[in-house]
């Protein structure tokens, strides 16, 4: 991994409005049909330009790019540099201090490292959106590193044409009140459709947001979660079963469930 010189503390006094969020997305991203932006969560999505088969939602630290590993080298972690979702181990931290080194990775120039095998799995989603999926990126990362996520330092260069939208619950430590699957929920609803009667999937890579979805299991007509494996949550039993060694492994389980009409 690269090294990382900005130390800079960043601090973000206030969140980026729906509006500012709309046009940057517009800027780099297709959406023929116009773009609407989601009430109760920070988000936007595209107005679905096909018909709808599936809801996919993608976490994206520790699935396509290396957050945990990177604040860490940020923190002055000596190594190794592995995925995780600890991004404090084996450092002196407070919390502000990791939000503002996730922050300075995230808006460094090149932003955060992606995944290796970011270019598979940019092709199975591909995949799974011309096979009529809704893919929504779904993330918790920290407040200001909205612009780095959705521009050239990621969706816009590594996953573009990957997505139909994104959404910002601040849920990352699980004590927040919306969960991952809470804005997913609203972008059904706000697109006029019923939970109820869609086939919904999930990635990410901490158990509590896979721990929410199987809670709404019953408000779904189908559900598949699966999880990126990495030294942070290998022993978490609520992942067993459900671990992938990579993240592009983990999406081709979407992509063949798609394949078999994501039968419940």
């Amino acid at each position: 991994m690269s090294e990382y010189t900005v130390h800079e503390t960043m601090e973000v006094t206030s969140e980026i409005s729906h509006d500012e969020l709309a046009l940057a997305w517009e800027s780099h991203h297709r959406s023929p049909y116009g773009t609407l932006a989601i009430n109760g969560v920070l988000g936007v999505v595209a107005y679905p330009d096909r018909e709808i088969t599936g809801f996919v939602s993608v976490d994206l630290c520790e699935v396509v790019r290396e957050t945990g590993a990177a604040c860490r080298e940020q923190l002055g972690y000596k190594g190794p540099f592995e995925r995780t979702n600890e991004y404090a181990f084996g450092t002196l931290t407070t919390d502000a201090m990791i939000d503002s080194a996730v922050r300075s990775v995230a808006n460094s120039e090149l932003g955060v490292p992606v995944a290796e095998d970011i270019d598979e799995t940019a092709k199975l989603l591909h995949r799974l959106r011309k096979g009529g999926a809704f893919v929504v990126a779904n993330t918790s990362i920290v407040s200001g590193c909205e612009i780095a996520t959705i521009d050239e330092r990621l969706m816009a260069t590594h996953l573009r044409g990957c997505f139909d939208g994104i959404l910002f619950p601040r849920n990352h430590d699980g004590r927040g009140t919306m969960t991952k699957v809470g804005a997913l929920a609203l972008v059904v609803q706000q697109l006029g459709l019923d939970m109820r009667e869609q086939h919904i999937a999930h990635i990410d890579d901490t158990s509590h947001h896979i721990k929410a979805f199987r809670e709404r299991r019953e408000q779904m007509a189908s559900l598949d979660v699966v999880a990126t494996r990495h030294i942070g949550n290998q022993k978490d039993p609520e992942l067993d079963g459900i671990r992938y060694p990579t993240t592009a492994e983990a999406v081709e389980v979407f992509v063949k469930r798609q394949r078999d009409g994501w039968a419940a």
